[in-house]
């Protein structure tokens, strides 16, 4: 079926909107136009006409030191403190913390295993092979998860991503930070990473990725900031003589 662009282009982005349900309702009236000129009952079809802006992909932000520190605080008295501090401090996708059980966490070795997503309300295979991996529970995440009962069976969170967004909302109004989306989290984790010297492919295996080239972006902007600091350090030596 050879979907005219602007269908792609016009859907809703929701949680809960059915995109695949969109596209046919489209195209069907897409087509019901074109039969309508076909017949001479209208002059053209006006979807024809619609303008198709390029999309433009927008780059994730990370969080400053102080606004973490603030998200982080917003989060303590909320119900999923613990979802938002993963994603924080692990850099998981918004639908691999959602579909992890209690067997993924083992608080002993301090590891998190990563082998399926939560999407469209299941469980489905990871998003790449690469998504498949164990991410090590960091001592600033270590205080929030360890009195989870890993006994349990099923999901630790049993929400969906409406309710993930609900609480995101409430959570950023407390913390009056700006607005700060499920990727910015794990856009933060990999800052703090490239802040602290870790290893490039290091990174990369703990996010999942099939490439280090967003790395290498987060890189060069960190070394951007750090030589600007070493920068005003010179400088204030400078003024001191």
């Amino acid at each position: 079926m050879n979907m005219p662009p602007f269908v792609y282009i016009i859907l809703p982005r929701h949680p809960n909107i059915n995109r695949q349900f969109f596209i046919y309702k489209l195209f069907f009236h897409y087509q019901m136009l074109n039969k309508a000129v076909d017949l001479d009952i209208i002059a053209k079809n006006p979807l024809r006409a619609v303008d198709i802006k390029k999309h433009v992909k927008k780059n994730g932000k990370a969080l400053t030191l102080n606004e973490e520190r603030t998200f982080v605080n917003a989060c303590k008295e909320d119900k999923y403190c613990l979802l938002f501090l993963i994603c924080l401090y692990c850099g998981l996708r918004r639908g691999e913390v959602l579909a992890l059980t209690y067997s993924d966490i083992d608080l002993a070795n301090r590891i998190i295993t990563i082998n399926k997503q939560f999407q469209n309300k299941k469980i489905v295979e990871p998003k790449t092979d690469n998504s498949n991996r164990e991410i090590p529970i960091f001592d600033n995440l270590y205080p929030y998860i360890k009195d989870l009962d890993t006994s349990k069976k099923g999901r630790i969170f049993n929400v969906g991503e409406t309710t993930v967004l609900d609480h995101r909302k409430k959570i950023l109004q407390k913390a009056n930070i700006g607005n700060v989306t499920q990727h910015d989290l794990r856009h933060t984790f990999c800052t703090r990473c490239c802040e602290r010297g870790i290893e490039r492919h290091v990174i990369s295996v703990w996010l999942g990725h099939t490439s280090t080239e967003m790395i290498d972006k987060i890189y060069a902007h960190v070394n951007k900031d750090f030589e600007h600091a070493q920068i005003e350090r010179y400088n204030k030596g400078v003024n001191a003589t």
